[in-house]
């Protein structure tokens, strides 16, 4: 089980790696200036207003989408969407040249049925600092 899981991170990794650095050249570092975990920045509203969509599309309609940024009350956010050979990513990050940040959300869904794999939230300006959600039926 633990295995299983570890080999399920490792690609998400590996993409959001390869990313990072191709489409912005910034190495995977903290960016400091976190805010209290109470107040982090919240993209609540972007997410509910893409929900039908863009976040629950059909895979063809999400791959199919351009990037771009949205402004609420935290700040400006990137929404994009990043296809890999297995899965494809839903982001939404603060406007930084990185595709992490305190708010941010990185959706992974299966490249051949659409199906959600996981969701992260990054708690932290950090890479390594997030919550994995799984789905399990209608929960997580």
């Amino acid at each position: 089980m633990i295995y299983t899981g570890f080999r399920k991170a490792v690609p998400l990794a590996l993409i959001l790696i390869s990313a990072a650095t191709v489409l912005w050249a910034q190495p995977l570092r903290p960016l400091g200036n976190d805010k209290p975990l109470a107040s982090i920045p919240e993209n609540d509203d972007i997410r509910l207003n893409w929900m039908d969509g863009l976040l629950r599309a059909p895979r063809d309609r999400v791959l199919s989408f351009r990037s771009r940024t949205e402004t609420n009350l935290s700040g400006r956010w990137r929404l994009e969407v990043i296809k890999g050979s297995k899965a494809f990513f839903i982001a939404i990050v603060p406007d930084l040249d990185v595709l992490y940040g305190q708010g941010a959300w990185i959706i992974k869904r299966n490249l051949s049925d659409g199906s959600f794999v996981q969701a992260k939230i990054f708690l932290r300006n950090d890479p390594n600092t997030f919550l994995r959600l799984y789905p399990f039926g209608e929960r997580s």
